[in-house]
């Protein structure tokens, strides 16, 4: 007999992953300030953008594994969240890292 896995630890598994990886830009801000030459606002600015399109994700997005299936928006989320942390380590002025910020 087959036994079936719950999704519960990929889901953990993915929410780990998801929160290590936006953790893991945050030391390199200071750096970009001095080498962009960026003001406070702008790195604010960034963040707000990272957090509209959380809050977009959250609000409109979540019954989306119910029409497209749960592995397929999962495996989609990751790879849409390791693009952006690709486009953030290789951003070259403020408006490629907003664009990162809005994976």
């Amino acid at each position: 007999m087959k036994e079936k896995w719950s999704a519960f630890p990929w889901v953990c598994f993915a929410m780990c992953v998801g929160v290590m990886g936006t953790a893991l830009i945050s030391p390199l801000y200071p750096l970009y300030q001095n080498v962009w030459q960026l003001r406070t606002s702008d790195i604010s600015l960034i963040y707000v953008v990272y957090m509209v399109g959380a809050l977009f994700g959250l609000l409109f997005m979540g019954r989306l594994s119910d029409t497209l299936g749960f592995r397929t928006v999962m495996l989609t989320g990751l790879l849409l969240g390791w693009a952006g942390t690709l486009l953030t380590m290789l951003a070259w002025n403020l408006p490629s890292r907003i664009l990162a910020a809005s994976r």
